[in-house]
């Protein structure tokens, strides 16, 4: 009711010719995490085949460096001495790394049990088992050495051993990435039959961020039951994670599917992955190649970009027992006719978008570098609905979240 009043309020002062623009501090628009992430990885095979596709425009202002908020580089491997090792060239670490700064993407060091030529258990046993202490410090090294913002770990082997161990490692590693604010991802099979997979999810309750189960396949129809969404989220929950920790994994080299509820369309199960479980979940894309046609469209990053804001300004509202009261800042916006106008106090990179009332993204207003001052930009106010807007500002000064009318 507080923030319904405040809301009115303001649209009684502007429907009365006052059209001055308030900044609400305290309340989140975006928050700095997503509230669903939207994962996908760059493996060192394909590298200059990602660096195109993640600069894609498809789905213009909802275009994949607009969208992805996780990006894990699939370009490390551990050896039987627990040491790490890269044959990736530097130009391209520097390259992903200007990459995710400049769009706001969390970047985790993805590290494999790669072998000479496959998947070789026997040398994660011995960097989680044999070499843990000098593993993990490896990994922090490279870690702050290179500024990552997090971890994802990519051991897979045959069989179905060392479980304790592996718990132990992930325990360990965990305390130490998030004493320094990092985050921790692990993938897993979704069946039983290797390691690790859904059986030992139990052990990493409260230790690990995201869970990518490497479902690759069916999706919430398909007869194993491994292999549905629902299933996974079920599992997940009932022993203490949330639903926004478990990937719901799709494969970049697919787009059609059969069974589907809702279609065999790439479309229809985004959609499907949203609606089919308890409730919706994260999306992880193996690999940002993003091979098939369908991921290639405007249609299907705009899916996406819907999940990734699912519940971020409603959620963020719903839990606020108090505001503050209006305030104009150094950064705010105000809406003069067919143009907003932007006041920023410092220098450097400006993002501002809009979102409706009920907190669903509308659209990009600007994005580019400013200089401090007063700048106007194009908004087409005509082509809106009449109601109340919020416009999220992010600029060297922080972020700041201010409500228009439009009348």
């Amino acid at each position: 009711m507080f923030v319904k009043s405040k809301l009115h309020e303001l649209g009684r002062r502007l429907r009365a010719g006052r059209a001055v623009l308030f900044l609400i501090m305290g309340l989140c628009v975006a928050s700095k995490t997503p509230a669903l992430e939207i994962m996908t990885w760059i493996p060192a095979y394909a590298i200059p085949a990602c660096k195109t596709t993640l600069q894609a425009t498809w789905g213009d202002t909802c275009a994949p460096r607009f969208t992805i908020t996780l990006l894990a580089i699939q370009w490390y491997n551990g050896d039987m001495n627990g040491n790490i090792s890269s044959g990736v060239a530097a130009a391209d670490l520097t390259w992903v790394k200007s990459f995710c700064a400049t769009n706001k993407i969390k970047l985790l060091m993805c590290i494999t049990d790669f072998g000479a030529s496959s998947w070789d258990w026997n040398v994660a046993v011995a960097c989680f088992k044999t070499n843990q202490n000098a593993f993990i410090n490896n990994i922090m090294n490279l870690v702050n050495q290179n500024g990552f913002d997090g971890v994802d770990i990519d051991f897979e082997g045959s069989g179905n051993d060392n479980q304790s161990d592996y718990a132990t490692f992930i325990k360990l590693l965990a305390a130490k990435l998030h004493a320094t604010g990092k985050v921790l991802s692990l993938d897993c099979f979704p069946y039983i039959w290797n390691n690790p997979n859904v059986n030992w999810w139990k052990d990493w309750v409260g230790s690990i961020d995201f869970i990518n189960p490497m479902q690759y396949q069916g999706g919430e129809n398909d007869p194993n039951i491994y292999y549905k969404w629902s299933w996974r989220q079920d599992q997940g929950t009932n022993i203490g994670y949330k639903a926004s920790q478990i990937m719901l994994s799709f494969p970049g080299w697919m787009d059609t599917w059969s069974g589907g509820s809702m279609g065999t369309d790439l479309l229809s199960y985004i959609k499907e992955s949203q609606t089919a479980p308890k409730a919706p979940g994260p999306i992880s894309v193996w690999d940002c190649q993003f091979q098939a046609a369908g991921w290639r469209t405007a249609a299907a990053w705009q899916a996406l970009h819907k999940v990734k804001l699912t519940n971020n300004i409603s959620t963020e509202i719903a839990r606020q027992n108090t505001m503050p009261a209006f305030k104009e800042t150094r950064m705010s916006a105000r809406l003069i006719g067919e143009t907003i106008r932007l006041t920023t106090g410092s220098a450097g990179a400006v993002d501002v978008k809009l979102f409706d009332a009920r907190g669903r993204f509308v659209r990009i207003v600007y994005s580019g570098n400013l200089s401090q001052g007063v700048f106007c930009v194009p908004f087409p106010a005509k082509t809106l609905s009449q109601g109340t807007y919020v416009v999220s500002m992010n600029s060297p000064l922080g972020q700041n979240n201010s409500i228009i009318t439009v009348p």
